[in-house]
């Protein structure tokens, strides 16, 4: 079982492999956040050698996060701990919501409208805090003007609280006028979002993994390392294309969406190897205290609950 798994990770990786830094990210997230957060850098080493990332590239890759603002390092001693900075973990929480949070099925009929002020329109902030939106799932449909039919308050509130332009945004909610409007909510939506893009990306992550869940049948009997990987393989693929997805309700997309496919399937796999790939992480990480901590209590709600 375990050969054939680690086969068919091998061919993935070949035809399309994931960049260092950002598999990084990836693993800082998904497998090191719910365990303190701090790791030395010979644990990441270990941790992506299943990738065949050797250690230059990610002694290389660690440095370029830092110097991009995704990790900080701690002295201990004569040593390095590595974490996410308080800025990548807002990031990282922000989208990885959107990788674990099941599917969004009904909606109200409300929608959430940003409105950014003319006067900053060259401005950094205007230009981060637009990024962010974009990242928080909000459709562009005028400069300066965002829209979303099912948005988190907490997640905007983060948004607009780190922009530094709290007092200068303009929220708003409303509804669409039946009486008024010329075309439906559906042609709007794909004015203001690509879901023909978006589709494309979670029928190639299911052409990716569905035939592992196809031909895995009992993961007690893969190798810690080979679940590590595909745990990690499974967020990554997800997460590139989650990025790029407003998470609309079901309501507004069409009625085959491939996204839903694609959710039950990564959340299928990582339920049925999360267990191994936790004991490849004990194996493998060294942290400051050289005991890798527990894992914190909202791992297990994961996927709506792993156990």
């Amino acid at each position: 079982m375990s050969e054939v798994l680690r086969q068919r990770l091998q061919s993935l990786l070949s035809t399309d492999p994931p960049r260092s830094k950002s598999l990084l990210v990836t693993v800082f997230g998904d497998c090191i956040t719910p365990h303190g957060g701090a790791v030395m850098l010979t644990g990441l080493i270990k941790l992506l050698a299943p990738f065949s990332i050797n250690h230059r590239l990610v002694r290389t890759s660690v440095h370029r996060l830092q110097r991009d603002g995704w990790l900080v390092s701690k002295r201990h001693g004569r040593l390095s701990a590595y974490s996410l900075t308080s800025q990548g973990l807002r990031r990282f929480m922000n989208a990885y919501k959107r990788v674990y949070a099941p599917p969004t099925r009904f909606w109200d009929g409300n929608w959430t409208v940003i409105c950014l002020p003319q006067s900053t329109s060259t401005s950094t902030g205007r230009k981060e805090l637009c990024r962010d939106l974009e990242w928080g799932g909000f459709g562009a449909i005028a400069p300066g003007v965002y829209v979303h039919p099912k948005a988190n308050p907490g997640t905007l509130q983060e948004i607009i609280g780190s922009s530094g332009m709290e007092e200068s945004i303009f929220v708003l909610s409303g509804r669409r006028v039946e009486q008024l409007s010329t075309q439906p909510v559906q042609n709007f939506v794909r004015l203001c979002w690509d879901l023909d893009s978006l589709a494309a990306g979670y029928m190639s992550f299911v052409s990716r993994f569905e035939p592992i869940s196809n031909t895995i049948d009992n993961f007690q009997n893969i190798a810690s390392q080979d679940a590590f990987a595909l745990r990690t393989l499974l967020i990554h693929y997800l997460r590139r294309v989650t990025l790029h997805d407003p998470l609309l309700p079901s309501d507004l997309l069409p009625s085959d969406w491939p996204g839903h496919r694609a959710y039950e399937l990564c959340r299928d796999l990582y339920k049925r190897s999360y267990r191994k790939a936790e004991a490849f992480l004990h194996e493998s990480l060294d942290t400051p205290d050289h005991r890798l901590p527990d894992e914190a209590s909202y791992f297990h709600e994961r996927f709506g609950g792993l156990d």
